[in-house]
């Protein structure tokens, strides 16, 4: 006696998934055949608006690029992009220069004391000589201490000092965006050398995180 076996679940399972994807694939060139349709639709459509137009006649049809189906939904948001490259040093160079270019407390380092004497002033009025000596007198005593008199008027200013100022602390922090679009953000390293700082610069991740 033969006993009849039936398809087993796994025969079946594929034969649906064949199904699935033939009904997709001629779904899928459907579309693709009725677009192609409606690009040549339109473009005989603007070529019969133009015969009419250049016979003086207003076309009745609208052009094809007016007849607009309605707004798909926005799609998914894409996934986040591989960080940038760290900035080169010719780039950190060129940042801490503009950032500094325009604060006025980042400067260089300090220069050294100069040796050459500034330039003498100009020389005061002599004042007018007695042509009568006095007599020498005794020694008063000493009198009491006078009350303080009022202050005098302010004196002439001095001749511009040669030597800097003192050096100004580097910036901590700063962002700048490099060639390549990406936002970098450069850090202050320790431990910190008020005479030749240094930056550590990464990139910053850019749009949401899938």
């Amino acid at each position: 006696m033969t006993s009849r076996r039936g398809l087993s679940p796994n025969v079946v399972t594929a034969i649906a998934v064949l199904g699935l994807l033939g009904a997709m694939a001629f779904l899928m060139s459907a579309v693709d055949r009725q677009d192609a349709q409606l690009a040549q639709l339109s473009t005989n459509n603007d070529a019969l608006r133009s015969q009419v137009q250049s016979q003086g006649e207003t076309p009745v049809a609208p052009p094809a690029k007016t007849v607009t189906g309605k707004t798909g939904s926005d799609g998914e948001i894409g996934l986040t992009g591989a960080a940038g490259r760290p900035p080169t040093a010719d780039e950190v160079r060129e940042q801490v220069a503009a950032y500094c270019g325009v604060r006025l407390d980042c400067r260089g380092q300090s220069g050294a004391t100069s040796t050459v004497p500034g330039p003498v002033g100009a020389e005061g009025p002599t004042g007018p000589a007695s042509t009568v000596p006095g007599q020498a007198g005794g020694d008063g005593q000493d009198g009491t201490d006078g009350a303080d008199g009022t202050d005098g008027a302010a004196g002439a200013t001095g001749p511009t000092s040669t030597t800097p100022g003192p050096r100004g602390e580097s910036p901590a922090s700063w962002t700048f965006t490099d060639a390549t679009g990406t936002q970098q953000e450069c850090t202050r390293t320790e431990p910190y050398d008020p005479a030749a700082p240094t930056y550590e610069c990464a990139a910053q991740p850019t749009g949401d995180t899938p």
